[in-house]
């Protein structure tokens, strides 16, 4: 029976101490932003919201990051990226952290629901940007109804 080591156990296992892994990796804060948006009922698909602003260098958590709502439309399907656009090949990315989730009926959606880029590459921001939700559809908004978002992420040293 063999062991096979992930890319953060080799990293670990490397008696060498410059060549370990970033502590981020095995262990870091994690900070949380939690943020409401309350419907005005004229929102319609491709609007955007800004849920918050992301410092330099944070790493969003999409396995940890969730929006809950009170069934906000007949139909709503949200996106959530940022408008990060700084870096070696870097771009703004409208749904790198949630792609496609159904967000109408009351409840939890979770970002780890729908596969997005960031789940399987990490992506950590150059600058202070905005973490931006975007209406992909969106029938009959409902006013007064509300999303409450909760961002789980880390500032990378």
């Amino acid at each position: 029976m063999a062991t096979r080591n992930t890319e953060l156990a080799a990293l670990q296992a490397d008696p060498v101490i410059g060549a370990r892994a970033q502590g981020l990796k095995a262990s870091g804060i994690i900070l949380f932003a939690t943020a409401l948006y309350t419907m005005l009922g004229t929102e319609a698909a491709a609007d955007k919201i800004r849920i918050c602003k992301l410092p330099p260098r944070a790493q969003v958590d999409p396995t940890l990051s969730s929006v809950v709502g009170d069934g906000i439309a007949t139909t709503a399907t949200l996106d959530v990226g940022d408008d990060d656009d700084e870096g070696v090949g870097a771009a703004a990315d409208p749904d790198r952290y949630a792609d496609g989730l159904d967000v109408a009926a009351a409840g939890v959606d979770l970002f780890s629901a729908i596969a997005a880029a960031a789940r399987l590459t990490p992506y950590v921001t150059s600058k202070e940007c905005w973490l931006e939700a975007t209406f992909a559809t969106l029938v009959t908004p409902v006013l007064g109804k509300k999303l409450q978002f909760r961002i789980a992420y880390v500032v990378v040293a």
